[in-house]
């Protein structure tokens, strides 16, 4: 592996905590550090600002959004769902500029729901289904807003999310099994 320049990674490990995976220049030489093993960290982010965001979901309390301390891995609590609203399974995330994120309920629940958190204005509103099921993780390239689907119908593939109407979204590519 030969890397052009220096990046760092930072992964949750699950029941593990925050890792960071620095890479070097021009070879494949990688330090790993264990940023906080104390935290259960669920679904990260970064904001185009580039601090780290996670959804922190709980089975007895309040859900909450929080901003990652890259240092310490402690974290800033900087919006909390609405017991009434949302319960804990939101969990794929995605940040398309430093106040909105995307995120979609866990695959188990075949949710085909994207929702948008405002941070700005603390809400927390859905504004569509896709049709497609969520099976991955959101992310963001070039723009747009893609994740895994497999539905019961046999169809393993890319979503390309239209954010403006949901309903619109395609099916970007199939995947294999």
């Amino acid at each position: 592996i030969i890397c052009p320049f220096a990046q760092d990674y930072y992964a949750r490990l699950f029941n593990e905590g925050l890792v960071k995976l620095q890479l070097g220049e021009g070879g494949c030489s990688c330090n790993t550090e264990i940023i906080n093993d104390d935290i259960d960290y669920e679904q990260i982010t970064f904001r185009p600002n580039s601090s780290l965001i996670n959804i922190e979901w709980s089975f007895n309390n309040p859900s909450y959004v929080s901003e990652v301390d890259l240092v310490t891995g402690d974290l800033t609590e900087i919006y909390q769902f609405d017991p009434g609203v949302i319960d804990y399974y939101v969990n794929y995330l995605v940040s398309t500029d430093d106040v909105t994120l995307y995120s979609m309920f866990w695959f188990i629940y075949g949710s085909d729901s994207i929702w948008r958190i405002d941070l700005d204005d603390q809400t927390f509103t859905l504004i569509g289904r896709t049709g497609f099921p969520a099976r991955g993780d959101l992310t963001l390239f070039n723009g747009q807003v893609y994740y895994h689907t497999y539905s019961a119908s046999g169809i393993w593939g890319i979503v390309q999310v239209d954010l403006a109407d949901p309903p619109n979204s395609t099916l970007f590519t199939n995947t294999p099994q």
